[in-house]
């Protein structure tokens, strides 16, 4: 610590922590002072007992020391501790307070003859012992009284007591003794009194900055959160404009159609109408629920077969299941995610039951271990042509498969005839999601027949 080494106080770039170790140290100590002073009159008035039993020619000029001058003193000093002006000058009141007590102690040593008069000698050296240890003066101030005591008593002992010469030394030495261990004690407490302060006034200061820090931390998340929360809203109008305008959208495609009297532009109409709905099914997802950066595929897929249903499978009875996970694609994989299955799902309705009033449609969609998304559209209807190729074809709706599957998913599309046709596509999505979807781990499936 930045300290003086004998006064201890505080040295630059603390020096301005003295007051506030003052006031600190004067709190810590009050009740402490208090509960001394009152020890001290006790063991001072109580001695009189034995000023009257060895001294009793001398009585009433100790118990005029001892009750005129030394309780009285503590009377007062107790008194004055409830005083606001007391913590100002409470050390110098010590001083006093160990000065008065030291020097009537050397006044009845004097007026008493030896070897009984020794018994104030120990009075001296309690009253340095209670200076330095018991009534927290600090080092300089008790170091002062110890020595200025030794000072007094080494005059009276030349001048005033009628001791022997050795008597006087071995005294002096004793009290020399006592003032240097007083002054290890006064030094260590004062020492550790500063340092503890030192240690809480530092605890203090960090906790008040990490206090700011945290409060503008949580000004600034507030500020964030209200950031994101104002962002999340535009972003759902967003949503919600971009799907009242394909809505809009489509019902043109709908006047339009119902106004052309050609069947192949009706059905082109009809086919297109479709894809911008499905579209239009993923802005309505995306805006109505509170995240609103990936779509439920499971939720998607069975509000676009209800759709679909509407357009191409009326008057028809098909059996139509859904087996999947719970999984979720971001936006960017969404989108032509869905226009690929509205192409798979409507084929299936339009074509693949031409010769019958029923049927069965049957969509798995599987998250492999490798984060890959498969996704099976599968029918028990007519099937597809043994020649197709999907690189050739000229059905658009099969073009728009493959494009959408190897430039916007970056996917792979599998054809098979199995009992009708199974449509297979395959591609990566991305660790967040596929951690999203495994989330959700229970296995479902939605059996539905509709007429």
């Amino acid at each position: 610590m930045d300290l003086h080494r004998i006064s201890l106080k505080f040295k630059e770039p603390r020096a301005d922590l003295e007051t506030l170790f003052h006031e600190a140290y004067f709190r810590q100590n009050l009740f402490h002072l208090r509960a001394w002073y009152i020890i001290a009159w006790v063991a001072v008035g109580s001695a009189g007992y034995f000023d009257a039993v060895l001294f009793p020619q001398l009585r009433t000029t100790l118990w005029a020391i001892r009750y005129a001058c030394i309780i009285p003193f503590f009377m007062v000093a107790f008194v004055f501790t409830w005083s606001p002006l007391y913590a100002r000058c409470w050390q110098g009141v010590n001083f006093f307070h160990v000065m008065t007590t030291g020097i009537s102690a050397v006044a009845c040593m004097a007026f008493t003859e030896p070897p009984l008069n020794a018994l104030y000698h120990y009075s001296i050296a309690v009253t340095l012992l209670f200076g330095y240890a018991f009534i927290r003066e600090r080092f300089i101030w008790a170091a002062t009284a110890g020595w200025s005591l030794f000072a007094i008593y080494q005059l009276a002992s030349w001048f005033g007591l009628s001791n022997p010469l050795y008597a006087n030394y071995l005294d002096s030495y004793v009290l020399a003794v006592f003032n240097l261990l007083g002054m290890a004690i006064a030094y260590g407490v004062e020492y550790t009194a500063r340092k503890n302060f030192l240690l809480s006034h530092t605890l203090k200061l960090k906790n008040q900055q990490l206090n700011q820090e945290n409060f503008h931390r949580r000004q600034t998340a507030q500020q964030l959160k209200a950031s994101l929360d104002e962002k999340e809203v535009l972003l759902k109008e967003i949503h919600h404009r971009v799907k009242n305008n394909l809505q809009i959208v489509s019902s043109l495609l709908d006047m339009t159609r119902f106004r052309t009297n050609e069947p192949t532009v009706a059905e082109a109409l009809l086919a297109a109408r479709s894809k911008i709905e499905t579209m239009a099914m993923i802005h309505t997802q995306l805006y109505r629920k509170d995240q609103s950066a990936h779509v439920d595929l499971v939720k998607h897929i069975q509000h676009l077969y209800h759709n679909l249903l509407s357009l191409f499978g009326m008057g028809r009875q098909i059996d139509f299941r859904l087996q999947a996970a719970g999984i979720h694609l971001p936006v960017e994989k969404a989108v032509p995610c869905a226009l690929i299955l509205n192409e798979l799902l409507s084929n299936a309705l339009k074509h693949a039951f031409k010769c019958r009033g029923s049927g069965q449609i049957h969509v798995v969609c599987e998250l492999k271990a490798s984060g890959i998304l498969q996704i099976t559209v599968r029918d028990n209807g007519i099937g597809m042509p043994r020649e197709l190729d999907l690189d050739t074809t000229k059905s658009l709706g099969l073009k728009l498969v493959r494009i959408l599957t190897k430039e916007q998913l970056a996917g792979e599309v599998l054809t098979n005839n199995d009992g009708g046709a199974v449509v297979t596509i395959r591609f990566q999505i991305s660790p967040r999601m596929k951690a999203m979807s495994k989330a959700i781990h229970r296995r479902v499936s939605y059996p539905e027949k509709h007429q």
